[in-house]
């Protein structure tokens, strides 16, 4: 184990530490915070300081479905310079093209959520993450990736806010949560209100449940097609 490794395991523990509790969302943009005044502390600035809120999501959300649904991933080489993280039926993406596992345009989605039954992926889950809003286009340009997927998808929605975000903003977010088809189905994932909030928790239990139907419903077909008729004579 090299030192990096170790940088990565005190990581890992703090994320590990927070899942279940309450307010987990919280808890984690909390510890990016704590991380992003240090390093300024340190070296006078956090400019060009990306990839950690991406991580301590993803990671928390790989742990958490890891531990309910009794599963491991494992690293998946998808290209030269990206990996999936795979178990037998579920797989997880950060920030890699997904339209190769859906019919979808092209696009980078911060965190994806699959099933994989027969080869056949199904979308369960898509989460954007956003720690600043410079501009009204750059929460928009989040939102219209999210809004793709929910006409071409029956997937659920997750918006990740760590900053509040202005009038505005709020507005877009809710025109966002009660959009025609996947109205239900998008949410906001914030410490502040935003009127169509869901913990970080409530989102994975969600998310959960569906893999649970899905894998059930395939087990339960399979069991129907390898079962034995006996006929008397």
């Amino acid at each position: 184990m090299n030192k990096t490794d170790k940088i990565f395991e005190i990581l890992d523990e703090i994320i590990v530490d927070f899942i279940g509790k309450e307010h987990a969302e919280r808890r984690l943009t909390a510890t990016y915070f704590e991380f992003w005044t240090t390093l300024k502390e340190q070296v006078g600035t956090a400019s060009g300081f990306t990839g950690l809120s991406e991580y301590l999501f993803f990671w928390y959300i790989l742990k958490y479905i890891e531990n309910e649904l009794n599963l491991e991933f494992h690293p998946h080489k998808e290209t030269p310079d990206t990996f999936s993280f795979r178990s037998k039926e579920v797989a997880m993406t950060h920030d890699i093209e997904i339209s190769k596992f859906i019919d979808v345009k092209n696009q980078k989605t911060d965190i994806a959520i699959f099933t994989i039954v027969n080869n056949d992926y199904k979308l369960i889950a898509a989460f954007q993450l956003k720690i600043y809003i410079s501009s009204p286009y750059v929460l928009q340009n989040d939102l219209l990736k999210l809004e793709d997927l929910g006409e071409k998808t029956s997937a659920l929605l997750f918006e990740i806010l760590f900053k509040k975000p202005t009038k505005a903003g709020k507005k877009q977010l809710l025109e966002f949560c009660n959009k025609g088809k996947y109205r239900g189905r998008a949410f906001v994932i914030s410490k502040y209100d935003l009127g169509c909030n869901i913990n970080l928790n409530d989102a994975i239990d969600m998310t959960i449940k569906i893999i649970e139907d899905v894998i059930g419903e395939e087990k339960k077909t399979k069991s129907k097609r390898g079962r034995l008729v006996y006929r008397e004579f």
